[in-house]
């Protein structure tokens, strides 16, 4: 009995083989066992479990003629008669090419969803690469914003500032700082001090003055200051729109006597010249 149901299920497979290209493997020696297969996956036929088992299906044909099933290599089993596992291999060949192919989609599916995992990943670590760029620039620009503030309050407030309106061609007392000048014995020699003296004696023959612009225009350190002929007469050394007079205002060596309250002198501005009228400073409305 065991043995004809046995010819029985593998004739079936062996037409099954034939009708959609699967492949009879073979008997295995010794032993009453037969495999099939169909786009890698098998189906085992035999007459005992043994210890090795394989196949997607096995099939093992009991004394009393029914079929149990196993199935890929687990202890779940279902108990078949002989039209149940002809049903079974007949779907089992139907299905197999479909199953691979919806394998196959799988694995491309899954791969396609790495790849833009992946390039999610690579987009999001150039948009933090950007990110921090722009922080960077921001806090530059913060950076930037506040020296410009503070040069701004400078310039209103009068406050000198080292290498724009004093450097060492200037002289404390040019740049009206006479009043932290001391001359007394109790302050005693100091360097430039009899130079000092001197200037102090003859007349300054420029000082640093305030002035604010009559026409429009921006001054800027390093524009020349020229009388109403256009000859030169001194240079700006700071200069800016004044926020709150609402003007262009700056600082400038002018000779003299221009450097006096009230003085009209002009700012060479790209070749023109503009009219400014010196005012003392701190430059506030």
């Amino acid at each position: 009995m065991c043995k004809r149901n046995i010819d029985k299920l593998d004739k079936y497979l062996k037409s099954l083989c034939k009708k959609y290209n699967g492949n009879f493997i073979g008997l295995e020696d010794g032993k009453t066992s037969a495999y099939y297969s169909i786009n890698g996956r098998v189906i085992r036929v035999s007459d005992h479990i043994g210890k090795n088992s394989s196949g997607n299906i096995h099939f093992i044909i009991t004394d009393d003629g029914d079929y149990l099933m196993y199935y890929n290599n687990t202890n779940k089993v279902r108990v078949v008669n002989y039209k149940q596992a002809k049903d079974f291999c007949r779907s089992f060949f139907l299905l197999s090419p479909m199953l691979v192919e919806l394998q196959s989609n799988q694995f491309k599916f899954e791969s396609e969803i790495v790849n833009k995992i992946d390039g999610i990943k690579t987009e999001n670590n150039g948009l933090r690469s950007k990110n921090s760029k722009l922080q960077e620039d921001v806090k530059t620009l913060k950076e930037q914003i506040a020296l410009k503030e503070n040069a701004i309050k400078a310039y209103q407030k009068q406050i000198e500032v080292l290498s724009n309106d004093i450097d060492d061609t200037t002289s404390p007392l040019e740049a009206n700082l006479a009043w932290i000048t001391k001359f007394n014995d109790v302050k005693g020699d100091f360097i430039d001090r009899d130079y000092m003296l001197k200037q102090k004696a003859d007349g300054l023959t420029r000082r640093l003055c305030g002035f604010e612009l009559v026409d429009r225009g921006v001054p800027r350190h390093g524009y020349e200051v020229c009388d109403a002929e256009g000859n030169v007469i001194g240079v700006v050394t700071s200069g800016t729109m004044g926020p709150t007079c609402g003007k262009a205002v700056g600082l400038a060596y002018a000779a003299a006597p221009y450097y006096k309250l009230g003085s009209e002198i002009y700012i060479k501005v790209r070749e023109k010249l503009l009219k400014a009228v010196v005012v003392k400073p701190p430059f506030f409305k």
